[in-house]
């Protein structure tokens, strides 16, 4: 009973600030405790992003690590629950503690199809499994991200689910994939406007489609989460939201740089209604307390520094970019060509220039003198504005 999740790719949309988008893949829940394992490793998930890699044969008929290109390993845990999850690659720990809301990259794990990814937390100051995610293929492009990120299955249960992607690398771009990890009845949706935006009445506001992988250019922007409770839901679709009805997100994206949006949270029942979950005697799939509610919010990963637009990346600010600053420092080597004194005469070839003027107006018309004078004075700060 092996899952496998298939990526597809929508059509381009070119409208402001979005491009493209792709659908998200997901993958059934993935049910794991100390008495079931073996259930739980033939409900192993599977990844499948691409072309396959295999192994190598040496010499010596040992199998050795196929040479990869680099790539990103990113972890998301949207599981809410108040214990942390520890991450295993195989039998090898990657990450402890990765707290509910919390995503980590993990680079050069030379990963190959057939490894697991092992998700286990503490219950009663014993290790469980939580869930197990087995990669069956790999991509073989250049400078990929594989997003991975545990969920909640359900309001009714404890047993978790897999959402992935893979992200093909896009230098001019910014990637953002939004992941539906909330697991409740309240609608939402979440807008992306340019930053500081939503005070003014007249901003453009586009929706960022939950379940789909979007390129935008890079900017500095505000997410706002809608959760379908204030007034706002009524108004038009592009109408600018209002930060007292919504929650506002800071959000900078570089191009070439991959993101996660996530929204998170739980409307979990009431344990009549869904059972003692934590009792594992009482047939509970998963030994994860419930019954627990988590408000809803928006996870951002990674937040990226703002001044990498300062200082000129792509989509950044155009008085910093290189292309004009490279500009800006020829024009200063012509200036000061220009306005560096002659060793011998000891005055500059503008200055040369300036005086000649002058003489000639003087022998012309006596009263422009004083004003070239003035000129002169002035003439070098006006050239570099110039």
């Amino acid at each position: 009973m092996a899952g496998r999740a298939r990526f597809f790719h929508s059509g381009a949309r070119v409208a402001g600030l979005l491009f493209t988008t792709a659908l998200l893949g997901s993958v059934p829940p993935a049910v794991a405790t100390a008495k079931n394992l073996l259930l739980a490793k033939q409900q192993v998930k599977r990844l499948a992003v691409g072309a396959r890699v295999g192994t190598a044969a040496g010499k010596n008929g040992h199998n050795f690590r196929k040479k990869r290109r680099r790539s990103v390993l990113r972890i998301c845990n949207a599981y809410p629950y108040a214990k942390p999850m520890n991450v295993f690659l195989n039998d090898v720990e990657l990450y402890g503690g990765m707290e509910y809301k919390e995503c980590e990259d993990f680079v050069d794990l030379n990963l190959l199809p057939g490894d697991t990814i092992r998700f286990k937390t503490e219950v009663d100051h014993h290790q469980h499994s939580a869930g197990i995610f087995e990669i069956a293929d790999l991509p073989n492009e250049k400078a990929t991200t594989l997003l991975l990120v545990i969920t909640r299955h359900d309001t009714h249960s404890n047993a978790v689910a897999f959402q992935s992607h893979v992200f093909q690398h896009d230098p001019k771009h910014a990637q953002v994939a939004v992941i539906d990890a909330y697991r409740g009845t309240n609608p939402a949706r979440v807008q992306i406007m340019h930053e500081n935006a939503v005070y003014s009445p007249s901003a453009s506001v586009e929706q960022l489609p939950i379940g789909r992988v979007n390129k935008i250019n890079g900017g500095m922007f505000d997410l706002i989460l809608d959760d379908g409770s204030s007034t706002q839901k009524e108004t038009a679709v592009d109408a600018p939201p209002t930060p007292d009805d919504n929650q506002l997100y800071k959000f900078v994206a570089l191009p070439g740089h991959d993101y996660v949006v996530l929204r998170t949270g739980i409307e979990d029942e009431k344990e009549e209604d869904d059972g003692a979950q934590e009792d594992e005697a009482a047939g509970a799939d998963n030994p994860v307390p419930g019954d627990v509610s988590f408000p809803e919010e928006l996870v951002v990963f990674p937040l990226s520094d703002p001044n990498r637009l300062l200082m000129g990346e792509h989509g950044g600010y155009w008085f910093l970019d290189t292309k004009f600053v490279l500009l800006m420092f020829v024009l200063m080597i012509l200036a000061y060509k220009v306005f560096k004194p002659d060793e011998k005469s000891g005055q500059s070839i503008f200055n040369q220039g300036v005086n000649s003027m002058t003489t000639g107006v003087q022998v012309g018309a006596a009263g422009l003198l004083t004003r070239v004078a003035g000129d002169q004075v002035n003439s070098p700060t006006n050239s570099n504005h110039g």
